[in-house]
């Protein structure tokens, strides 16, 4: 009897595949059962959905979640972020293209300048697209009609929204940095389709670098998959996980560099940084410090934010703390 072939990762060429309705979609379980709702409300009135605004963190299924609405619609999606859109020549063949029930995807929608948010007010609450012919002294307001469509738009900050807009939507959804055990079942799934072989205590030290993020934990299977691949090993352990991620920069506490830097300017500050502050000291934009830093620092009780700035909690000012002395070396 022949010995069963063993598959290396990388032996066959793979990668990780979006989910592809809700039932794949793991996490944000009260966010999938509303949406559900809405969704089969839709088909069965043969209607349009309401427009949806996703406000989280990047990373935990926004862009994934408006495919799937689209899909389960059984509708085409148009797909744009808001920084491409820098005059309204740039989305009048956009709207002027979709179809009924269409969805039409905004990500970063904060982004969008005020001149083409207020062209938006009119078409989601009337679908009527108001262009202006002719110069600026003689033009002429010209209303196009358009066929009822979902606006979906993806914002990791709703607050910058301008307020008409915002009440536009009248379906606002917050997605939450993902639990540990959520977690859980995301990595196991995206190492299968991977054909990686984790041990349990390995799926663990993804989990703790991952930052509740599935986005990132797929970035970082697809390293360990390549170092599995050069390395020809098949089965991975806890011990050849930790290694690929100290390589990537994490430490035992699942930080990243990024996070150490920005714990020790905290640290060996007097006072609390305001953001901008921080953002100069360390050469990194503000918005990254606040969507991508900040959320899984916050959630962990690492970082507290007060009307003064950003200061470190008292766990980690205790230098009697684990991971106070694991992180900062007290």
């Amino acid at each position: 009897m022949e010995a069963a072939e063993v598959i290396l990762p990388g032996q066959v060429e793979v990668e990780i595949q979006a989910p592809q309705n809700l039932k794949q979609f793991n996490g944000q379980t009260v966010i999938k059962e509303e949406l559900e709702i809405y969704i089969q409300s839709a088909n069965i009135r043969r209607s349009r959905m309401d427009h949806v605004l996703f406000q989280g963190p990047p990373g935990v299924g926004k862009t994934t979640l408006a495919e799937i609405i689209s899909r389960e619609l059984g509708v085409n999606m148009r797909q744009l972020t808001a920084p491409m859109i820098e005059k309204p020549s740039d989305i009048v063949h956009v709207l002027a293209g979709l179809d009924e029930r269409d969805v039409l995807f905004i990500d970063e929608i904060h982004r969008l300048n005020i001149r083409i948010a207020e062209l938006f007010y009119p078409v989601m609450q009337d679908f009527r697209l108001d262009v202006i012919i002719g110069g600026d002294a003689d033009g002429r307001v010209e209303s196009i009609p358009l066929p009822p469509f979902t606006l979906i738009g993806a914002t990791t900050h709703s607050g910058k929204l301008p307020k008409p807009l915002l009440d536009r939507f009248h379906i606002q959804l917050t997605l939450e940095l993902y639990t540990d055990e959520e977690m859980a079942l995301v990595v196991p799934q995206s190492a299968g389709k991977l054909n990686l072989e984790l041990t349990p205590k390995a799926v663990s030290a993804v989990i703790r670098c991952s930052r509740g993020t599935p986005r990132i934990a797929n970035a970082i299977l697809n390293r360990i998959r390549d170092h599995a691949t050069v390395q020809k090993v098949s089965k991975l352990e806890a011990d050849f996980v930790e290694g690929v991620l100290s390589r990537l920069g994490y430490d035992k506490e699942g930080f990243s560099k990024r996070d150490r830097l920005y714990i020790r300017m905290l640290k060996d500050s007097t006072r609390p940084m305001g953001l901008k502050t921080l953002a100069a000291s360390l050469n990194i934009p503000e918005e990254t410090i606040e969507n991508e830093i900040e959320p899984y620092l916050l959630r962990k009780n690492i970082v507290i934010r007060t009307e003064r700035g950003r200061t470190l909690s008292k766990m980690m000012r205790n230098p009697f703390s684990q991971l106070a002395q694991t992180t900062m070396g007290f």
